[in-house]
């Protein structure tokens, strides 16, 4: 194992879920900011040409082997300067604001509006972020995640996707920066979840569909589509799919989840989100808009989230 794969294992592979908020100002401040110079050198990204004058702001969240990083930018060149180690890596590339150029000799699938995978192999990637005010959701995943998924050709033209199929697996990422570790406890479930989304993500990037046969992936994808609804129930859900609540349980089950734990923790998490980006917000205004019943429904499930750390929500 090289130096790279063992400070990845030394810093990440011991915990279950790791989340952090980092700013830097230029290429001295990166270098002195150890974190995230080791967590770069770890993940194999090298910045090049990093503004001094304006900003860097990253917000990561991390699971053994999935890594959520969302990062607001200055014109930058990146690269992912691949190896043999990195030939069972795989990463999604979505852009959020700006404009930038995404190139590799490797195999490349794109799909507007600025959507990007890039399939495992050795070819170094380069990332042009070329406007002053950028940003973008960067996701690095393990290939064997995404390995039954039928991929387009690079040359195939995959028609523009329709923004409203993107919002809401975005929403989940956005809510996944929120989770706050020390107050989720318990994260297989919560990582099932994102590794459906990323799933989800790269069909589809390349213009697939969720196989008809897996309930589990399309109630994933509808509970992060609808989960604002607060008639999204497991009777409704399993209508929605064509299947017996009993039979959608049983899919969950099988994964060491439930339906309703499953839409709880999108919720809780869209709320955390919600509320951190609009402070004056109520709680009741919260609850409406992540689909909570009521004030108290809401405050019954962050209970229930962060029951462990016997952490019980403000209500100012």
């Amino acid at each position: 194992m090289s130096g790279r794969r063992e400070d990845w294992a030394r810093t990440f592979d011991g915990l279950d879920f790791y989340a952090a908020r980092l700013t830097v100002h230029g290429s001295r401040a990166l270098a002195a900011n150890t974190g995230l110079a080791n967590y770069l050198r770890a993940a194999n990204i090298v910045l090049h040409e990093l503004d001094d004058n304006a900003p860097l702001r990253l917000r990561l969240a991390q699971f053994p082997q999935l890594s959520f990083v969302r990062v607001a930018m200055p014109a930058i060149r990146m690269e992912w300067p691949r190896d043999a180690q990195s030939a069972d890596r795989a990463a999604i590339i979505i852009i959020l604001g700006g404009r930038m150029n995404v190139r590799t000799e490797g195999a490349l699938l794109t799909r507007e509006p600025g959507l990007f995978y890039i399939p495992p192999g050795t070819e170094p990637l380069w990332i042009d972020v070329l406007d002053t005010d950028n940003e973008v959701l960067y996701i690095s995943l393990p290939a064997g995640l995404v390995a039954d998924i039928p991929l387009v050709t690079a040359s195939a033209r995959v028609p523009a996707l329709d923004p409203s199929l993107l919002a809401p697996l975005l929403a989940f990422t956005t809510g996944l920066f929120a989770v706050d570790p020390e107050q989720a406890p318990h994260t297989a479930p919560l990582r099932l979840v994102a590794e459906e989304i990323t799933r989800s993500l790269v069909r589809l990037i390349s213009g697939d569909a969720p196989a008809q046969d897996d309930p589990y992936a399309r109630a994933v994808e509808l509970i992060a589509a609808e989960y604002h609804a607060q008639t999204l129930r497991i009777t409704e859900i399993a209508r929605r799919l064509g299947v017996a609540p009993r039979t959608l349980q049983a899919e969950f089950a099988r994964r060491g989840d439930t339906v309703s734990g499953a839409l709880r923790r999108v919720r809780v998490a869209e709320a955390r989100a919600l509320r951190l980006a609009n402070p004056a917000l109520g709680m009741a205004e919260v609850a409406h808009a992540t689909g909570f019943g009521s004030a108290s429904a809401l405050f019954r499930a962050l209970r229930e989230d962060s029951a462990d750390q016997g952490s019980v929500p403000s209500s100012s």
